[in-house]
Parts: C-alpha cells; structure tokens; sequence
C-alpha cells in the first residue's frame, strides 16, 4: 500500500502468511525521540474467512457497509480490525495495533477508506 506515508511514518513492509491471512504489515519507524503510541499497520487476505466469522475479541462486533461493501469493525484492547468482504467466503481485515481503541478504529477506518476503492468487486 503505497499509500501509507499518510498515516505515518513506517519502514517497509513486511510480508507475512499466518493464522489463515496473507499480506503486510507495517511497523513504525522509531527514531528514539518518538514520544507516545505509534501505530502498525496490517493488511491481510483470508482467502476462506467470510467478514460474518470474524472472531469478537471481547468489545462486540460492529457491522455496516463503505460504499456497499459489508463490513465488520472489531475494537478489541490496544488496536481495532475492519474486515471488508471479497465475497462470501473471503475478505481483507484492515488492523491497527500499537494505539488505544478509539484511536485504532479511527485510523483503521481511514485506512479502509485508502484499501477499500482497489479491491475486486463483491462477488
């Protein structure tokens, strides 16, 4: 995602293939002098997970649409998921750890926004 400079500043992105999703995240970069939180950033396919089985991780599941596309908002303790739907069978989850909940799903949601116009059609 060329796009993620907008969010921060973060070095390349790291491949990785687990627990059923493939894709990348992105680790801020720490300079020593950052103060606080900062973000990662991950970006993963579950070729055989539909958005209606993610997993709630304790705070609900929160389900709606961008731009007639179903999703599913996961806040959990230290960072949020959305998960947009490919299909019936398969979706990308959006994750952002490293910052509080609320902040997380903001950004997770700003993310989607960014991720969302690129994927295939539901289908």
């Amino acid at each position: 995602m060329a796009e993620a400079e907008q969010f921060g500043s973060f070095t390349e992105p790291e491949t990785r293939d687990e627990l059923g999703a493939r894709g990348c995240s992105y680790y801020p970069k720490r300079d020593g002098s950052s103060a606080g939180s900062l973000p990662t950033l991950i970006v993963g396919v579950r070729d055989e997970q539909a958005v209606d089985e993610v997993n709630d991780v304790g705070l609900g599941i929160n389900t709606g649409q961008l731009n007639g596309r179903e999703i599913a908002q996961v806040p959990g303790p230290g960072g949020c998921i959305i998960a947009l739907a490919l299909s019936d069978q398969a979706r990308v989850d959006i994750g952002v750890t490293g910052l509080d909940t609320e902040p997380a799903c903001e950004l997770a949601a700003q993310v989607a926004d960014v991720v969302e116009p690129k994927l295939p059609s539901e289908g």
